[in-house]
């Protein structure tokens, strides 16, 4: 297997959740167990541990037959559909598809017509990074928005603090900026996050597309808070990517308000987010952005609020 290019990948080089790999009929196979390290709501996995895997299973087919790495831009389309719980093992399936110009791919459990993610992966002729005029710079957020640091689940792959397995650890915040709401998460700027950024790497220096994915998918889920405080499961999602992210970069990942469809216990709303690399004089430049859908669960509302953390908000800063 040629895996030139994932010389420190946590994802398949060290299997956090791409164990062993096969080559059959030209297609890449792998199974992945659903493990606690991979929870995300309670006994749920983190839909960001199958975007992972998707992403390296979708570079390695990628040079398997190109020779190369996945060229940026690309982009990744995802239709969730089969429910996935911890203990249940999936199938994963990439191959590059008849015109040469896109890897497609699956996640199954074994004997269900079903996908848990169906999608594809394909470079793209260039990066629409969407009108983020509006977008105020970093030091204006800090200055002058109402900024309020959400709660947490502590095992959660991206925003538990407490898990023993390794993992994002993002605090999330609500900001009222002009009338404006918004979901804020940083990284690269407390000491601790460059031991997190060297422990997801997917080669030498470089943050693995997969992690900027799950953390995008989490802070757009996050979203829904803004509206009615909806938590919901990812239906749709579609990403793309600019370059690759350095692990010593200070990013800001940003959800706006959403839009809500439906009403009662039938709820979807679209959200969409992006990654900005924050420059010195705190600008930015879009990295990669999210936009999606997300099923509404009053279930979910309730999981939260009987299973955060309890703890003194108040004196957590941005």
């Amino acid at each position: 297997m040629d895996t030139r290019g994932h010389e420190q990948c946590f994802a398949c080089r060290e299997r956090f959740c791409l164990p062993e790999i096969a080559m059959v009929d030209g297609a890449l196979e792998a199974e992945l167990l659903m493990e606690k390290k991979h929870e995300g709501w309670i006994g749920i996995p983190h839909g960001g541990i199958g975007i992972a895997a998707v992403l390296d299973l979708a570079d390695l087919c990628w040079r398997q037959h190109k020779g190369e790495s996945l060229p940026f831009p690309f982009t990744i389309s995802m239709k969730f559909g089969d429910r996935c719980q911890l203990g249940d093992t999936l199938q994963l399936r990439a191959e590059l598809d008849d015109g040469q110009s896109q890897i497609i791919f699956r996640m199954q459990r074994p004997g269900q017509r079903q996908s848990y993610i169906t999608g594809t992966v394909e470079p793209d002729a260039g990066f629409a990074g969407g009108d983020l005029s509006s977008l105020p710079h970093l030091d204006e957020f800090e200055r002058r928005a109402v900024l309020t640091p959400l709660s947490i689940y502590e095992n959660c792959f991206i925003c538990g603090t407490k898990r023993r397995e390794r993992g994002m650890r993002r605090r999330f915040f609500m900001a009222e900026y002009d009338g404006r709401y918004y979901i804020l998460a940083k990284f690269g700027f407390d000491p601790g996050d460059a031991a997190i950024a060297e422990s997801f790497q997917q080669a030498a220096g470089v943050l693995h597309p997969g992690v900027v994915g799950a953390v995008l998918d989490e802070i757009c889920g996050w979203s829904g808070f803004i509206k009615h405080e909806l938590f919901g499961v990812t239906v749709r999602l579609q990403m793309s990517f600019k370059r690759p992210v350095l692990v010593d970069e200070k990013l800001l990942f940003v959800a706006f308000e959403p839009e809500v469809r439906g009403r009662g216990s039938r709820q979807i709303y679209r959200a969409r987010g992006c990654l900005m690399s924050v420059l010195a004089d705190g600008g930015y430049e879009a990295v990669a952005t999210a936009a999606g859908q997300w099923l509404a669960l009053p279930a979910l509302r309730e999981q939260f609020y009987q299973t955060r953390i309890e703890e003194d908000l108040s004196r957590i800063s941005f």
